[in-house]
């Protein structure tokens, strides 16, 4: 897809901080947005690890990014809400009616059915319920349906809906939850667990701060002791893990991959 994809009214957000120092793949998700996107909000919170001056690279050369910053107040133990909170600060900076977000560490895929579902979308003012693919272990291995992390997840709506984040929400509490139809077509590339081992760690803990106070899941305290990748943490999911058959990686997410020491069958 090109700059001929770009979807009149729908515009995307991508929130982030510390990216380079916890290996968040932010760039390629910026990227993944302005292939489809009218306007593509990216909200810093006060980075002094590069990421900063990185978005502000980004911004000077594509002038439909817009750069934007969320004061980072060192939450702790105040489970999704502080992100919630961050996600609609973001989103509320949009001037599209449409919006899409995805997370520092995820990628829009890019094949044609993928635009087609979300111009399809956009013209119905549809809020979609999309299929994440979850990586894991490897390129060819995803995580577990209700496992970990969610997979069909919230991430298409009208812009003045409230945003939400992945955690369960009851009936009627969102909108945007409420309304949303699930569209395999659209998919997001999952690519947080196949991050740098240290990375990851370091990602872990600065999360877990947030939402737990600290990191207190003695697997990856163990794990991280031992000089093991995360995988090899112990979970009651690891032997259940769901061949990706689909034999398609974008360009871009294939290259990050085996950056990373990934390697991807053919």
């Amino acid at each position: 897809m090109g700059s001929d994809t770009v979807i009149p009214g729908l515009g995307g957000f991508v929130c982030v901080r510390q990216g380079i120092n916890l290996d968040y793949s932010f760039q390629l998700a910026i990227e993944s947005l302005l292939k489809v996107c009218e306007q593509v909000v990216c909200c810093n919170s006060d980075s002094s690890d590069g990421t900063t001056e990185e978005l502000q690279r980004m911004a000077e050369k594509e002038p439909r990014i817009k750069l934007i910053n969320w004061e980072w107040k060192n939450p702790k133990g105040v489970s999704h809400h502080a992100w919630i909170e961050w996600l609609n600060y973001a989103r509320k900076h949009l001037d599209t009616p449409m919006s899409i977000y995805l997370d520092a560490d995820e990628v829009l895929d890019d094949r044609p059915e993928c635009y087609t579902a979300l111009q399809e979308a956009v013209a119905q003012k549809k809020s979609l319920r999309v299929d994440r693919l979850n990586l894991y272990k490897s390129p060819e291995l995803l995580i577990p349906f209700d496992k970990c992390c969610g997979k069909w997840v919230v991430r298409v709506g009208p812009t003045e809906y409230e945003s939400v984040s992945d955690q369960p929400v009851h009936k009627g509490e969102y909108q945007i939850v409420d309304e949303a139809a699930k569209e395999p077509r659209v998919k997001i590339w999952h690519l947080g667990f196949l991050r740098d081992q240290k990375a990851f760690y370091r990602k872990a803990r600065a999360v877990f701060s947030m939402w737990e106070g600290e990191l207190r899941d003695q697997r990856l305290i163990a794990a991280e002791e031992a000089n093991k990748p995360v995988w090899e943490a112990e979970n009651e999911w690891i032997n259940d893990l769901v061949p990706h058959n689909e034999g398609y990686y974008p360009k871009a997410v294939k290259k990050w991959l085996e950056d990373r020491g990934h390697l991807i069958i053919e």
